[in-house]
């Protein structure tokens, strides 16, 4: 074997990347740098008796472009004698559908696959070509997006698939060149595959590899990338670090107060918390969440976050959000009457007032009954919903009455409120009655209004005068 895979299998050995008789994915999509790994774990294969699956996904953004680098990755894999797997998805649907980025989509799509290949095959290593120069251009781009020192450490020899934890991503090339290991491909007389779009400078990668970085070079001098990635180098041991104490802190039943840790502690361990649940994160997002707790931060299109008083980071699911249309409006006319809405029944009856003391009692509420009026609509709660609890000089939000009570988000949108004929609502499950509904010395006529479980009994009282 030449000298350079020679120092490659030191690599993995010391780095500890790959043990004998392993089964290892590796990701080929056709370039010169997964020609390069497929090629270099190849020939170093007999030695350790890994067994290699190539994995390669289409994701048909460039047409007969896409289906070429399919067929050229699984000739390849048939002439080494490797067994290979192809998926396919629609990346820009996907994207469009989540409301995120062309390239974010493609690497959901792509992970998933790649997770689902290991799985599939046993395997619990995947092998990815990023490369030193690969590590210096995700330096600038997360610089440019406003990343903390975890997103400047860049991406580290290994660690666990963001789509299974069990799986482990290893990035042999890592300390190599892109001139590195075109020299070597050339040595070889390997092929691959061009990707049209890696020359378009639309694509901000591109403009930092075509631009920015020879600019820096020129600049600079040739050891400049060799400084930057030692300065990576460190900011990742001291980032892990950092990152391994928040997470202790997360998992602590008994952990120190949020708003008492230092704030880089706490930046963390909502990063790690955002991480942890699939998101992409950056320092706008991470501040947000921290000046925000309780409130409810949109995260793409139906996905919401939300952290709580005491420095969990929680995910809702899209259902939460969306308000229920459903609404049923009835009349008071005929003075007594049953009626079901959104999981619970209700029982009303209104009479003439005539001065008598009542019993208050769990679940059922009096009201002026001319205040409330003959129609009456049951519904559930809306975006700018208004109401004045019984108490309150002036109506308030009910999103604001909700936050204070502490209210579940998961639980607001399926409690039932009653509007009145004037369209003020008198009556929310479960908070007082309204002020401006309430019994008073004018009253002549009241409604009594009881409300049980849909599913339970409810039967009528004798009591009312």
């Amino acid at each position: 074997m030449d000298s350079w895979i020679e120092r490659l299998d030191a690599t993995i050995a010391a780095r500890e990347l790959l043990p004998d008789r392993a089964a290892v994915v590796v990701a080929v999509s056709g370039g010169l740098d997964s020609i390069c790994l497929l090629h270099a774990l190849h020939q170093l294969s007999s030695r350790h008796r890994w067994r290699l699956v190539v994995a390669h996904f289409n994701h048909q953004l460039r047409g007969r472009e896409s289906d070429g680098d399919e067929r050229f990755v699984a000739n390849v894999a048939k002439r080494l004698g490797w067994r290979v797997i192809v998926g396919r998805g629609d990346v820009n649907r996907h994207a469009k559908a989540k409301g995120i980025s062309i390239e974010m989509a493609a690497r959901e799509f792509r992970h998933r696959f790649l997770s689902s290949t290991a799985r599939r095959t046993r395997a619990l290593r995947l092998a990815v070509a990023h490369h030193a120069d690969d590590q210096v251009e995700s330096f600038f781009l997360r610089l440019g997006r406003g990343t903390g020192g975890d997103g400047l450490a860049g991406m580290r020899w290994s660690g666990p698939s963001p789509m299974d934890d069990r799986i482990t991503v290893i990035r042999p090339f890592l300390g190599l060149s892109r001139q590195t290991l075109h020299e070597w491909a050339g040595s070889k007389r390997l092929k691959w595959r061009e990707d049209s779009s890696n020359a378009s400078v639309q694509i901000q990668r591109n403009r930092i590899r075509h631009r920015l970085l020879p600019s820096l070079r020129r600049d600079f001098g040739d050891g400049f990338q060799t400084r930057l990635l030692r300065l990576m180098d460190i900011l990742a041991e001291e980032s892990d670090f950092l990152s391994a104490l928040a997470m202790e802190w997360v998992g602590n039943p008994h952990r120190p107060e949020f708003v008492k840790l230092p704030i880089a502690m706490q930046r963390r361990t909502l990063q790690c918390q955002l991480l942890r649940l699939g998101m992409a994160v950056d320092f706008d997002l991470v501040e947000t969440v921290r000046f925000r707790p309780d409130a409810t931060i949109s995260v793409g299109k139906n996905h919401w976050i939300r952290r709580t008083r005491a420095g969990m980071v929680e995910a809702i699911r899209s259902g939460f959000e969306k308000f229920r249309s459903d609404r049923l409006p009835f009349s008071l006319a005929e003075g007594r009457g049953t009626v079901e809405f959104g999981g619970i029944a209700l029982i009303w009856r209104t009479t003439v007032n005539r001065g008598c003391r009542f019993v208050p009692c769990d679940m059922t509420e009096y009201f002026d009954a001319e205040k409330v009026g003959i129609m009456v609509t049951l519904r559930h709660w809306r975006p700018g919903d208004k109401f004045q609890p019984s108490g309150l000089k002036g109506a308030r939000k009910l999103q604001d009455i909700f936050g204070d009570l502490k209210i579940p988000r998961e639980h607001r949108s399926r409690l039932v409120l009653a509007e009145a004929q004037n369209g003020e609502i008198f009556w929310v499950e479960g908070l007082r009655i309204s002020e401006r509904f309430k019994l008073d010395i004018g009253t002549r006529r009241r409604l009594k209004w009881s409300w049980r479980g849909a599913v339970g009994p409810l039967v009528a009282d004798s009591d009312d005068q």
